[in-house]
């Protein structure tokens, strides 16, 4: 495979995830390597939706487990230390 030369010239591109207008995730990557012959060569529209139905459901779940883990906590914490009454 012949790997092309293009110019660099500090262009880069900044992926966000937000929820709520609260910034999850927030990463820069370069695109000074960009092969414009390959923008048309993949259509990821088609993907787009399963990843954001992936991370909708990764998210729900781990919400799920720390809710979880702090209804066990506190349940152990009320047995352990009596009320005051």
């Amino acid at each position: 495979m012949k790997k092309e030369n293009y110019k660099t010239s500090g262009n880069k591109f900044e992926f966000i995830l937000k929820i709520n207008d609260h910034i999850i995730i927030s990463r820069y990557f370069s695109a000074d390597n960009y092969n414009p012959q390959v923008r048309n060569s993949v259509d990821i529209r088609n993907c787009v939706e399963d990843i954001v139905d992936h991370i909708q459901e990764t998210l729900k779940l781990r919400d799920i487990e720390y809710q979880w883990g702090q209804a066990l906590l506190v349940n152990m914490f009320t047995i352990l230390v009596p009320s005051p009454i």
